[in-house]
């Protein structure tokens, strides 16, 4: 089943990550007393998801909900943007603060346009009128 193989690609990609942010911590950045991790974001995301449960088989079947990892310069650790209801399906989150409860369901074009604000960009360009997922930002 994909089960097992999911989690063992998981362990790889964490394994991974871990690897990325000790490396770029290790190597001095452009600016005086930093280091490339100080000046690097990376996010860490699916067109995809898989439900949370387990089917019939012992696998996760496609789903429409899917999450992403963010971490790096400007963003604020040890947080979690918005959410799911019982049916596993997104609830309202308030972009600003990323609190699930109001606002709206996050979507891609949201987490896209509050990566490019946090990196020094203008998501109105590239997203206009939607509102960029602020909740992860330092």
């Amino acid at each position: 089943a994909n089960l097992n193989s999911q989690n063992q690609f998981y362990d790889e990609l964490f394994a991974s990550l871990a690897q990325l942010a000790q490396t770029l911590s290790a190597r001095s950045g452009s600016r005086a007393g930093q280091n490339l991790m100080d000046e690097t974001v990376i996010a860490v995301m699916s067109e995809m998801g898989r439900t949370p449960l387990i089917n019939g088989r012992g696998g996760k079947d496609h789903w429409p909900i899917t999450s992403a990892l963010v971490f790096g310069a400007g963003v604020r650790g040890e947080t979690l943007c918005g959410g799911t209801d019982d049916a596993l399906l997104s609830v309202e989150t308030t972009m600003e603060t990323g609190q699930p409860g109001s606002g709206a369901v996050i979507y891609p074009e949201n987490l896209h346009a509050g990566l490019l604000e946090l990196v020094g960009g203008d998501p109105s360009a590239e997203y206009p009128g939607i509102e960029p997922l602020r909740g992860f930002h330092a």
